[in-house]
C-alpha cells in the first residue's frame, strides 16, 4: 500500500460586491458531497452535477461544446380544477430534443416525448409518457464489460411513469420506471427514492435504481443495481454528522463517505472527512483483488476574517 500526505490552503478575498481574489494551493473539496454513482447507458460521458463552490461561480461563462449542436423545445398547455375531489391541475406536453454534428451537419440523435403530468389535491404528482429516439451511430460503443451498442442506425420507443408522494410527510418517496425497446434489444427500468425525516436530529434518505438490458439476438444482458444511502445527523446548531453509502453493481465497489462539521458561526468551519472505496467482486480477477481500492482522510478548517 502507497502512503501519500498533503497539504493545502484556500485564501479568498472581497475586492468589491463584483470582483473576488481566489487564490489555492492543492485545492481540497473535503466540505462536498461525494458524487452519486451512476450507470452509463448513453454514447455520451457521464455528465456529474458540479458540487464544488469554487467551479460553480461563474461556471455558465466557460460551458462549450464544439462536437455537436443541440435544439430543444417544449410545448406544453396545463389547465386547473376547481373543486375536484382528486385532481388538482393537469399539464400535456411534447418535447422535442436534437443533437446535429457540427462537422457536417448530421442528426445524430432526434428525441420525441408526448407526456401528460398532473397534481392531485392530496400532494402527490404524476407523470407518464411515451418516448421515440432515433439515434445514427458511426461507432460502437460498450456498456459494460460483457455488452455493447454496436454502429448503425437505431429508432426505438419506451413508455414511462413517474410519481411522487406529498413532500411535506415525515415520510416521502419518488418512483419511476420505464420499459421499451432499446437499439436492438429491450429495456425496464425501475427506481425508488424514499425519504424519512425521523426527527429533528435525524434523516434517511435512500434510492435503488435497477436496469436490465436483453439483446437476445446477440447473447448480451446486463443486471445493474444501484444502491444509495445517505443519514445526516444534526446533534445541535453548531455540529453534524453526514454519511453516504454506495453499491454500484456494474463497477463492482462500493463507496464509502464520511463527514463531520463543526460549525461554531457563520464563516468558521472544521471538517473531518473519511472516503472509502471497496472492491464488492474481489474474484473477477487474477490476482484476487484487494478489498479497498483506495482510503483517504482529510481534515479542513475554514476561517473567515472581517475587515
Amino acid at each position: 500500500d502507497d502512503l501519500t500526505k498533503s497539504l493545502g490552503l484556500d485564501l479568498r478575498y472581497n475586492v468589491t460586491e463584483n470582483l473576488t481574489l481566489d487564490f489555492s494551493l492543492n485545492t481540497d473539496f473535503a466540505q462536498v458531497e461525494a458524487d452519486d454513482q451512476q450507470i452509463n447507458l448513453t454514447r455520451f460521458s457521464l455528465f456529474f452535477p458540479e458540487k464544488r463552490r469554487f467551479f460553480m461561480e461563474r461556471a455558465g461563462i466557460f460551458e462549450l461544446r464544439k462536437d455537436f449542436s443541440r435544439y430543444f423545445n417544449e410545448l406544453s398547455y396545463g389547465w386547473t380544477f376547481k373543486g375536484h375531489p382528486f385532481f388538482q391541475r393537469h399539464r400535456v406536453a411534447i418535447t422535442t430534443d436534437v443533437y446535429t454534428r457540427n462537422s457536417d451537419g448530421i442528426v445524430e440523435t432526434l428525441d420525441i416525448s408526448p407526456s401528460w403530468s398532473g397534481a392531485l389535491t392530496s400532494g402527490s404528482f404524476f407523470t407518464i409518457g411515451f418516448n421515440t429516439v432515433h439515434e445514427r451511430l458511426n461507432e460502437g460503443f460498450d456498456l459494460s464489460d460483457d455488452v455493447e451498442i454496436l454502429a448503425g442506425e437505431y429508432t426505438y420507443h419506451n413508455f414511462y411513469a413517474d410519481y411522487s408522494t406529498p413532500g411535506g410527510n415525515d415520510l416521502s418517496a419518488d418512483i419511476n420506471a420505464s420499459y421499451g425497446s432499446f437499439f436492438d434489444g429491450v429495456r425496464f427500468s425501475a427506481r425508488l427514492d424514499p425519504k424519512w425525516i425521523a426527527s429533528r436530529y435525524l434523516e434517511l434518505t435512500g434510492s435503488y435504481q435497477f436496469d436490465k438490458l436483453d439483446f437476445a439476438d446477440r447473447q448480451q444482458y446486463l443486471n445493474s443495481h444501484i444502491i444509495r444511502l445517505r443519514t445526516l445527523v444534526t446533534l445541535n446548531k453548531a455540529i453534524s454528522i453526514f454519511a453516504f453509502i454506495q453499491y454500484n453493481s456494474t463497477a463492482h465497489s462500493t463507496l464509502l463517505n464520511f463527514r463531520f462539521r463543526y460549525n461554531p458561526r457563520e464563516g468558521n468551519d472544521l471538517y473531518l472527512v473519511y472516503n472509502e472505496q471497496l472492491n464488492s467482486a474481489r474474484y473477477r480477477e487474477v490476482p484476487i483483488l484487494p478489498i479497498t481500492v483506495n482510503r483517504t482522510i482529510i481534515a479542513k478548517y475554514t476561517h473567515t476574517f472581517t475587515f
